[in-house]
């Protein structure tokens, strides 16, 4: 007998990557990634999902689909795309002109209207900034998700494009982020601004003075957002306990106002190694896609 269940897509648009998640409720059964630039169309977008949905690591499309769904449907599942049950896709997004491009693609390949996580859209998290419009889609998300992995207060450090740093207070509100530039921006800034620089691959350098102009840029680079992230956790850490943010209220509340914040990191795997080197090892890769996930269903209803 036919199990019933079906799958979901998660969509994280950033300025250079978007990463596409595929799931079942239980399980995240793919994850990749696409370049965005301007210059790409909606059938480029399309063409992407599809091969995700036909293919992925290890076992085939139809395998998983037949796990899902009973074995015998899974050489349907291989030829069949429209055969799938994607039942929602949820997109994140920081990119308006690639937002309109992957709502189109999801329309003409699986002919459902993906969700945009905005305004009027069930999150469960409350926003105590000055501009709450103004939170970006992003770090929605990733609090969501570190509001019910982690314990709160908690400060999410997020390594892409930018370095990001978010709060959540004692009650788990959003009560503002730090934005810095991220670890290839950095070096991006630098090649443009410096002649006769090196083509540098970004790692954790072994000292702080660099012995040659490639070891220097890596010791600048990473060593400096390092420092940059260990001063801004501890001020946010000084700041969650003061008056200068807004407080969770009650008595109920007193346990979570003087304890220690939880840090979490996301993004990039450089990104993990320098928090472990900070004495962070709380690193969740997809937390993005998972507050999609979670908002997701909070919105099953849509």
């Amino acid at each position: 007998m036919m199990a019933q269940s079906s799958l979901h897509l998660a969509i994280d648009i950033r300025n250079r990557i978007a990463t596409i998640g595929l799931y079942d409720h239980s399980r995240w059964l793919a994850i990749r990634r696409i370049g965005v630039h301007p210059g790409r169309t909606n059938d480029e977008y399309a063409y992407f999902l599809r091969t995700m949905m036909d293919t992925t690591k290890g076992p085939t499309m139809g395998t998983i689909i037949g796990t899902i769904m009973g074995t015998e449907h899974a050489e349907e599942s291989n030829s069949k795309r429209s055969s799938l049950p994607l039942q929602t896709a949820w997109i994140s997004s920081v990119v308006p002109h690639a937002t309109d491009a992957f709502i189109e693609a999801v329309r003409q390949e699986f002919g459902i209207e993906a969700g945009l996580i905005g305004p009027g859209v069930k999150t469960g998290l409350k926003i105590r900034t000055d501009t709450p419009g103004e939170v970006g889609a992003d770090l929605v998300c990733a609090a969501v998700a570190a509001k019910q992995l982690c314990s709160v207060p908690c400060i999410i450090v997020d390594f892409g494009v930018a370095i990001t740093l978010s709060a959540l207070n004692g009650a788990g509100e959003f009560v503002g982020a730090a934005i810095a530039p991220g670890l290839e921006a950095s070096v991006d800034a630098l090649k443009e601004n410096a002649a006769q620089l090196p083509e540098v691959k970004l790692a954790f350098p072994m000292r702080a003075i660099g012995a040659s102009t490639a070891d220097a840029i890596r010791s600048g680079v990473v060593l400096g957002a390092a420092g940059a992230v260990e001063s801004l956790i501890s001020r946010f850490s000084i700041e969650l306990h003061s008056s200068s943010v807004p407080q969770p209220s009650g008595s109920t509340n007193l346990q979570a106002r003087s304890a220690s914040p939880t840090i979490v990191g996301t993004g990039d795997s450089l990104g993990k190694e320098i928090l472990a080197r900070l004495g962070h090892t709380t690193f969740e890769p997809n937390l993005v896609l998972d507050g999609i996930r979670i908002i997701a269903s909070m919105n099953s209803h849509r």
